[in-house]
């Protein structure tokens, strides 16, 4: 399964301005390492908890599982955009009757019929509308991860540097992918 970024969120979800409040900064020497800190808390937990927080726009290519549904690996799927096939070297764009599209939590396609393919090609948008609309204990975990690598950014190993306050894992809790 290849998974790829096609469009990257148009904004953070927590600002430059509400990340320095946090932190207690008043000055300005340290914008560009807060705001990059900013981004690596995003991408950390985007990554751990397989999340898109802001839209952004993903392909998912794979080997065609046969009926069965595809679950897409990121949350919360806003929408599908596209799917197609590849067979022989061959492919196909489908049209939105060929499938049926579950958006949400847990997003996942079904084809209605049974295809000959080697591989499916799914391209979705994942993520809240914009920053606004980012659940605010989402918007605290990057927050809290931000003050962590503040405080910590000489860390001496790799497991310092990466290991989070364990509030950050509850508050991100509600939105862990369960499998059963």
């Amino acid at each position: 399964m290849a998974l790829v970024q096609i469009t990257p969120p148009s904004e953070e979800p927590v600002t430059l301005t509400a990340l320095k409040a946090h932190l207690r900064v008043t000055g300005s020497s340290e914008d560009t390492l807060i705001s990059g800190l900013g981004i690596a808390a995003r991408r950390t937990l985007e990554a751990r908890y397989a999340l898109g927080m802001v839209s952004q726009d993903w392909r998912v290519t794979a080997d065609i599982p046969v009926a069965s549904d595809i679950q897409l690996p990121l949350s919360p799927v806003a929408a599908v955009t596209s799917v197609s096939i590849t067979h022989n070297g061959t492919t196909t764009v489908l049209g939105t009757a060929d499938y049926d599209v579950e958006i949400g939590h847990m997003g996942s396609i079904r084809l209605k019929s049974t295809v000959s393919a080697e591989t499916i090609s799914i391209e979705f948008i994942v993520g809240w509308t914009d920053a606004s609309s980012v659940p605010e204990d989402i918007k605290l975990a990057i927050k809290m991860l931000v003050a962590h690598y503040f405080e910590h950014r000489e860390a001496v190993d790799s497991e310092t540097f990466h290991a989070g306050p364990e509030s950050i894992a509850a508050l991100m809790a509600p939105y862990k992918r369960v499998r059963l």
